[in-house]
This record gives C-alpha cells, structure tokens and sequence, in this order.
C-alpha cells in the first residue's frame, strides 16, 4: 500500500510498516539515496523487468538490518533470443509530462545484451495559488541501464549491470541536481555435485546537490557511498535440501554539508540459508545472519518459514527477526525538496534545520517544544509472525494472511514543524514498542473467458504499546475542538499509529485486455498529533477523511505491433493540499508503445 509519511514522494508501506523498513533491491542488491526515508519511486523504470518478488515480514537474516518490514527484489530481464528484441514506448500527460522509454535486448552466441533508456519530465502542479511556491516544481530525470552477462564456459558464468541516473530539479530560489552511478558485477562458478560459488561485487555513488540562483558558491551537498564485496556458497543434496553460506562487507560514506567531517561505517555479516523437504508435502527453510556494525553492537537475526501443499491448498507460517540501527539520513540528514518543497532532519540535525528554516523565513510554526529538538536514536529490534492459507485453481485464486509485528525502539518520522509553503518539516524519534498486527486477503477470480478481477483487502492495527495501555486504563483525555470540552479517549476514538489506515481496499478489474479500471479506498487516519495529547486521535485536526482514487485505462492494437493506451489517473479529483501533496487531482495521459517481437 502507498506510505505517504513524507510529503511528495509515494513510498511503500507493508503490513503498516513505513518504507524506512523495506528494502528495494534490484537483481538483489540495495538501492541507497533516501533522502527523506522513501526512495523517490521515480528513480525506477519498468523496463526489462522480469518479474518483481515481494517478502512480507522480517528478513534480516538474508537482506540485512533494512529490511526490517519486507523485502521487494526487483529482476531484471537477462535471458533474450538470438532475434533483436527491441521495443519503444511514449506517453504524454497532464502538467506536461513526457515518459520516454527504448529498449534493446539480445542473445548473441552464448551472451545476452541489453540496454535500455528512459527520460522523464514534467511542469509539476501547484495545489495552492495564494503563495509563490509550487507544490511539485519542475524536474526531468534520465536514465540508462546497459546489461551483459555471459556463459564463459560450462562451469564459469559473469554477469555485469550498470545503471547512470541524473535527475534536474527547479525551484523559486534553488536549483538542485541528482546524479546516482551503480555498478553490480557477479561471477559464478560450478562446482562438483552441483555445488556453486558466487563472487559478487556492487558500487553505488549517490549524489545530490541544490544551489542558491543568487549565488552559486552557496550550495548544499548529499553524497553518499556504498562498496559491497560479498561470496555466496550454494550446496545442493539430491535436490532435496540446498544450503546457502556467505558473507559480505558493507562499507558505506557519507559525505553532506553541514557535517564537521565525513562519515562513514563498515558492516561485516555472516549468514547462511537451510532449505529441506520435511515428510512428502511440507518444506521448511531456517536462516540465520551475524552483523557486526562498526558503530553499534553485534546483532544476531534468525528466521523460519514453513510451507505445507495439500491438494489445490497451502499452508505457511514463518516466525522472524529483524534489526536495523540508525543510519546516517536518521542521525545527520539536512534536506530540503524542490520537488514538494518538503524538508526532513535527523536527530543530530533538527535544531541546526529550524533554526536555518527560521533565519530565512521559510518557517510558519513550531509544533514540538524547541528544547524536544535533538537527542539520539536507540537501534531497533523485531519479531515478525506470518500465518496464511492459499486456494488456487484454474478460476479462482486466493490467499489469506495473519500478520503481527512486535517492534523495540521503532523509529518513525514525526513533524516538528510547518513550512510557508504549506509542506511539512520532519523529524525522526522512537516509538517505544510499536506493534502493528491484522490479516489481509488476495482474491484474483476470472469471470467468463476475458473479464478479471482482482480484490485485495488489509485490515491494520498499528500502536504503540504504552499508548494503548493509557488509552484502555482511561487515562487519555483530548479537547473538543468545538466545544472545548474534555473527552475521555476510548478505543473507538484512539487511531494509532500516524499514517496507518485501519482499513485499506484495492480493486482491479481487466475486460478482453482492452479496459483497466482500479480502486484503492482508505479509511480515515492522521499525519501527526495537533490537540498536545501526543496521541493520535479524533479529535486532530490533521485526520485525512476516507477516499477513493479511481483510475481507469483504455488500450488497443491499433497497429501489428503497436499499442496505444488511454489512461484517466484520479477521475473524481481527489486533492487533500494540506497533507496529501503527492496527489496532483485529475491527470490524463496518452501512450504509444512499439514492440518489434
């Protein structure tokens, strides 16, 4: 589901865990440069994806400390024909939004090449015409992602990915650049018994930097650096079991304004992976991961999962724990977004940002004591619990899951403070102990020969632990803002947790390929605490009512091998200016896609 904790940016949020927490990797390797906690979306294209993989729950004993709440691993495409596979696509929409995309794959002899491009650009929108500000300004970005791998021999294999980002961002007083360069490389080699071992190698060089109009030797700088050597051992016993063994060494720099010095961290982790068949219908893997950060203490994470097979039905329960310390972005980030206009401070930061914020009149009002500002942040720990069912047949397919996660010392943003512009200041703290729990349920039914529908549903409880106690004992009171009454808060009034929707409903429904309409309805929650109880309640005036967002497609073959596509993005024109700036309203956008195979 979308988690829009950060204004302007539509990150991913699982089983009502933020998107600090998840961990987006492509072919299996992180993704870094969050600025703000959320990967900015737009610095991922769609082409040459093979398919996207998504683990719900703790998942630290393979991926690491940030993949606390889940996993999405996206695979690019490495395998062509020998016949050249290219495809050219181009939409044009709203705000003058222009989505440019080519694609180029194939085999030749025992290699596999491929490359692809894409150029993004767009006006931006102003949900507000009463300041100078927009509410998204101005910005293009390109992106090129050359692919090699090849069969050296029998027993020897390499792989080679390189992805160059640059992003141009415009605002009223600022002009701000992006520039991201990753390198991945990996070598296989064979073994006897079917045994393998993998040598891989990844680089990402993340830079961003904004410039004062007025003077260009007033500039503010986000470089960030990550070198990660790791070798995996693969074992196989007569196809019945695997053993996975490796370790890696992250070594990651970070260099911004604003810092005293450079800082940096080295992150050296053991793990290994088990996967057995358990009597005829039932597997189960184990997993366990070592970390030794160099600024905090030694961590130990384990996980396992259980999967049973009967007839059209399966069963799974997985039982993990997950870690995660506080990076550098949650400790020393100052950042300041042209595109939403939004900024966010890490804990060693915020006083030093409000007051630069308060000193150059960007500053509207104060919502945390001053003295609040600042402190630390303690790590975090977890216990993930995953229990599910799921039916498939020819017609109807469906899974239901359990979820609950027990989470120390979460830390969550917060706001500390509103902008001129109408965007938010944020913050990090921890949350104490924060549980989230509830189910969620998948049902995909194909109704005739060419009419399918896709329903997901998840219900959330997302608290925190010390807040829910006050809030059963009766302890809780909050003011009506009407009345100026005092209200006893109960249960029916307490929202938990910011930015959780208890409720949270996504339809899709596909008729003969051609017609594409989707839903997705929350029900009501609040961005931060407004009435001084420093709960969530009722009773805030920052609660965003419930919404629907309709948005509906239309394409045809109008050609042999192009296709051309109609899409209405929001048709009712949702907006919610004061804390859903990410929805620009009503968009309309015209695509044209060639395709040679």
């Amino acid at each position: 589901m979308p988690d829009n904790t950060v204004g302007g940016l539509e990150g991913i949020q699982i089983q009502g865990i933020s998107s600090d927490y998840i961990q987006i990797l492509i072919d299996g390797v992180p993704s870094i440069g969050r600025l703000s906690g959320n990967l900015s979306l737009d610095r991922f294209t769609l082409l040459n994806i093979e398919r996207i993989e998504i683990i719900k729950g703790p998942s630290s004993s393979l991926y690491g400390s940030a993949a606390l709440g889940g996993v999405i691993n996206i695979i690019t495409k490495k395998s062509f024909n020998s016949l050249p596979d290219f495809s050219f696509n181009q939409s044009i929409g709203s705000n003058s939004t222009f989505d440019s995309n080519i694609s180029y794959g194939q085999k030749i002899k025992k290699s596999n090449v491929s490359i692809s491009l894409n150029r993004f650009s767009t006006t931006g929108y102003d949900l507000n015409e009463n300041d100078d500000y927009k509410t998204v300004n101005p910005y293009s970005n390109y992106t090129i992602s050359p692919l090699f791998n090849s069969e050296i021999n029998k027993d020897l294999s390499f792989f080679q990915s390189i992805k160059l980002y640059k992003q141009n961002q415009e605002a009223l007083n600022y002009d701000y650049i992006q520039n991201e360069v990753s390198s991945h490389s990996k070598i296989t080699k064979s073994l006897i018994n079917n045994d393998n071992i993998e040598f891989e190698f990844y680089y990402s060089n993340f830079k961003n930097k904004d410039y004062l109009k007025s003077d260009k030797s007033l500039d503010s700088y986000f470089f960030h650096k990550i070198i990660k050597p790791e070798i995996r051992y693969f074992k196989s016993f007569n196809n019945k079991s695997n053993l996975l063994f490796g370790f890696s060494l992250d070594k990651e720099i970070l260099d911004r304004s604003l810092f005293l010095n450079v800082v940096n961290s080295d992150l050296f982790n053991l793990f290994f992976q088990y996967e057995f068949d358990f009597l005829k219908n039932t597997k189960i893997v184990i997993g366990s991961r070592f970390d030794n950060p160099s600024n905090y203490n030694d961590k130990l994470s384990s996980k396992i999962s259980i999967k049973h097979y009967l007839d059209n039905f399966s069963f799974n329960l997985s039982l993990g724990q997950g870690f995660k310390a506080p990076d550098f972005r949650q400790l020393y980030l100052n950042f300041s977004n042209s595109i939403s206009g939004y900024s966010v401070f890490g804990k060693f930061e915020e006083k030093n940002g409000i007051d630069r914020l308060n000193d150059i009149g960007e500053l509207l009002n104060l919502l945390v004591d001053y003295e609040d500002l600042g402190g630390v942040l303690l790590p975090e720990s977890s216990i993930g619990l995953n229990i599910g069912v799921s039916f498939n047949s020819n017609q109807f397919k469906s899974k239901l899951n359990f979820f609950r996660n027990d989470i120390k010392n979460m830390i969550d943003t917060r706001i500390l403070a509103r902008k001129i512009n109408g965007q938010n200041v944020f913050g990090y703290l921890n949350l104490d102990k924060i549980l989230t729990q509830g189910f969620e349920f998948q049902n995909s039914i194909n109704f005739l020969e060419n009419f399918n529908a896709n329903i997901g549903y998840q219900l959330l409880f997302a608290y925190n632990k010390e807040n829910l106690n006050k809030v059963r004992s009766g302890s809780v009171y909050a003011r009506n803002p009407n009345t100026l009454e005092s209200i006893k808060i109960s249960m029916k009034n307490y929202l938990g947790l910011p930015n959780r929707s208890r409720h949270n409903v996504n339809l899709k429904f596909s008729y003969n390929d051609e017609f594409f309409l989707r839903t997705i309805y929350r029900s009501k929650y609040a961005v931060f605490d407004s009435n001084g109880n420093d709960f969530i309640d009722d009773y805030d005036s920052s609660i965003i009512k419930p919404h629907l967002i309709f948005n509906f497609t239309y394409a045809k073959n109008i050609f042999d091998k192009v296709r051309a596509s109609l899409t209405f993005k929001n048709i009712f024109n949702y907006i919610n200016p004061d804390y859903m700036p990410n929805i620009s309203g009503r968009q309309i956008f015209v695509k044209f896609k060639y395709s040679n195979l």
